[in-house]
């Protein structure tokens, strides 16, 4: 087998690309929507690319190819696609760009990493790179896609840099247009130019692309292929998927000359229909696992199957013609009309019609098509049985189910005969899932109920109902409020021990946007990224989230009590600093003082974009260590003279002129 991965400096460029994408963090002013194209210099192809992460849960960017791509993000978009219709499973073709936690790394793309002398650290820290094709498993990049996606990731850098500049740049000028970079081949190389695009109008793509001479022309839908050579009328009639191979016009002659020779009779109906299995396969280890093709020929009288055929999905045309040629053999006489539902055969069936068979559509095979119901509702992800099998999987369950599955005589002679679909409708196992997933149940009531505590309202799906908040309230304490008065908090960012923390000293009459920036100051942060305040409700005392544009009107006092000292402060979305902030005094302002004040803290802030909580960790490991392998490193990103234990609260400096009583 021809080895297709990419060279060692294809996978270097596609890796410092993506960390130079990473850095630049586009989600932060970018969302999903906004997309724009990159045209293929060798192929032709349009790439349709969407930057991820805006709501902060997954980072990264999808490269959906060609219309087909686009294609499939628009029915996801529109929720045309059915996550319940087993043929929808891995239906998409695109690029997928994400950055992930160690743990999330496969070995092979670790050992890629260490092998280029890369280094990568900290939560969402490690770039992965995937290629999704219809109906295969999401794979490891080729030496096309890898070189392909290096230069979508070179000009997404420059397009997102350029959005942040000018908001309008994706503003299409004509209605359904979308922003697109086209190559253009120079004897100095490719030079890069801007342009529009409308995706579904093949005049206009075809002359964006001839007219400067890129690949040839744009491939048509269905004109791609691979492996054995399509000619002739059948390559048009066929309407051929990118990479799906199909028999030679030559091996299908023979194919038919053979079913020539055998003279046979035409009698009956046949039913044939066409699908996927949901459950993948792989011939190799080293080859991408797919959902095998199902090719099925079934007599609508007797109800008898005639032929199966089963295959790797790009192959499922070529093989399409020797199931009906095994059909006849099998029979011995061609059938008088073939009934058929999926639409999709068409192509294929009127090759026999030149050998006299008819072809009658059908709403609903009678035969075929609850024979593949059943199949697939067993081999169906959402069986619960399945289901709850997977579950039990994870922790001692299972270790429960198989004590109790030995010491029951009639389970174990249903397994060793294979009954295991017997087994799991069994009476005993049936009452014990039910528990189990009660158990289950309860314990995820108790955990959301926790964990909801510490979210926004909106977010909780809490806002109307009282709760317990992490925001305490102290009944006991008197509240303090005047005019003049000096509130006194104290920072903690939260989820690092020796604890990191500062306190400092801030006029109740200061907006939530002065807050921000003491904060800031403070801490060390150099204000790179976005951040969030959640505060609590004065009245409710609930958790709400405050809106970026409202800090510069709404002032301290108005939120922060002693009834209500507690709030968080977020920042960085990506690394996800959380800065606990809890509101200890009010006191009465000093004449004499400039405002905001730091009066004290504990330990060195972490360095920005260093991977969060984990990443920081990490990096702190390492410095303990002088014969980690990444200590120098370390050493050189952070600074000689970087002391994780050092904080003078004297050596704080507030960007912002000092507030001064006459401002209060």
């Amino acid at each position: 087998m021809t080895d297709n991965s990419p060279s060692r400096k294809q996978w270097k460029d596609l890796y410092q690309k993506a960390a130079e994408f990473k850095k630049l963090k586009p989600w932060e002013w970018m969302w999903d929507k906004e997309m724009f194209a990159v045209g293929n210099p060798e192929t032709g192809e349009v790439a349709y690319c969407t930057v991820m992460g805006r709501m902060g849960s997954f980072y990264g960017m999808a490269v959906y190819l060609g219309r087909e791509g686009l294609g499939n993000f628009f029915d996801i978009q529109f929720d045309e696609i059915s996550t319940d219709d087993p043929d929808s499973l891995y239906q998409q073709r695109l690029f997928m760009v994400s950055f992930e936690d160690r743990e999330d790394i496969e070995d092979t793309d670790y050992n890629i990493i260490r092998k280029l002398g890369l280094r990568f650290r900290g939560k969402n820290g490690w770039p992965l790179f995937r290629s999704f094709r219809p109906h295969y498993m999401p794979w490891y990049l080729e030496k096309d896609e890898a070189k392909f996606l290096t230069m979508v990731l070179e000009q997404a850098i420059g397009v997102c840099k350029r959005l942040k500049q000018d908001p309008e740049l994706l503003s299409p000028p004509g209605l359904g247009q979308i922003f697109l970079r086209i190559p253009e081949k120079t004897s100095d190389g490719l030079k890069w130019k801007d342009d529009w695009i409308d995706p579904w109008d093949d005049d206009e793509e075809e002359h964006l692309f001839e007219s400067d001479g890129i690949g040839g022309s744009i491939p048509k839908e269905g004109n791609g292929s691979s492996g054995d050579e399509v000619s002739g009328s059948i390559q048009e009639e066929v309407n051929l998927r990118p990479g799906e191979v199909i028999l030679s016009d030559s091996h299908y002659l023979n194919v038919i000359k053979q079913l020539m020779k055998l003279k046979p009779e035409k009698q009956g109906i046949w039913e044939v229909d066409y699908y996927f299995y949901p459950e993948a396969a792989q011939d190799e280890p080293d080859e991408r696992p797919y959902f095998p093709a199902v090719i099925t020929w079934a007599d609508h009288e007797t109800g008898e199957m005639i032929e199966i055929g089963l295959g790797e999905p790009r192959l499922w045309k070529s093989f399409f013609l020797e199931t009906f040629h095994n059909a006849v053999i099998k029979t011995q006489h061609l059938p008088m009309i073939i009934q058929y539902e999926n639409e999709e055969l068409l192509p294929l069936l009127k090759l026999t019609t030149e050998i006299g068979v008819e072809l009658d559509e059908v709403y609903e095979l009678e035969v075929l098509g609850p024979a593949k119901e059943e199949l697939l509702d067993f081999a169906s992800e959402d069986n619960p049985i399945l289901e709850a099998l997977g579950l039990f999987m994870e922790d001692e369950s299972i270790e429960k189910l198989l004590e109790m599955v030995t010491e029951d005589e009639e389970l174990v002679a249903l397994i060793q005969s294979g009954k295991v679909e017997a087994v799991l409708k069994n009476e005993k196992i049936q009452a014990f899932i039910k528990e189990e997933l009660d158990i289950r149940d309860n314990s995820l009531d108790t955990e959301i109920r926790n964990v909801t505590r510490n979210m926004p309202a909106e977010i909780s799906g809490e806002k109307d109902k009282t709760q317990q908040t992490f925001f305490q309230k102290d009944s006991d304490s008197e509240i303090l409020k005047a005019g003049k008065s000096i509130y006194q908090f104290r920072i903690d960012l939260d989820g690092i021990r020796p604890p990191i923390w500062r306190r400092i000293l801030i006029p109740g009459t200061c907006t939530m946007r002065d807050l921000h920036q003491a904060i800031q100051d403070v801490m060390g942060w150099e204000d790179y990224h976005l951040h969030q305040f959640m505060v609590a409700d004065p009245i409710s005392g609930q958790p709400i989230t405050m809106e970026n544009h409202d800090e510069e009107t709404e002032i301290i006092e108005d939120w922060f009590t002693m009834e209500t000292p507690h709030g968080m402060y977020i920042y960085d979305f990506g690394d996800n600093w959380e800065h606990i902030i809890k509101l200890e005094k009010i006191t009465s302002l000093d004449a004499d003082a400039t405002y905001p004040q730091c009066i004290k803290g504990k330990m060195a802030c972490p360095p920005e974009d260093c991977g969060g909580v984990g990443g920081y960790l990490e990096m702190l490991d390492i410095l303990k260590d002088p014969e980690h392998e990444e200590y120098e490193e370390t050493v050189e990103w952070l600074g000689e003279d970087f002391n994780p234990e050092k904080f003078d609260a004297k050596d704080v400096v507030f960007r912002d002129p000092d507030i001064k009583k006459d401002d209060i």
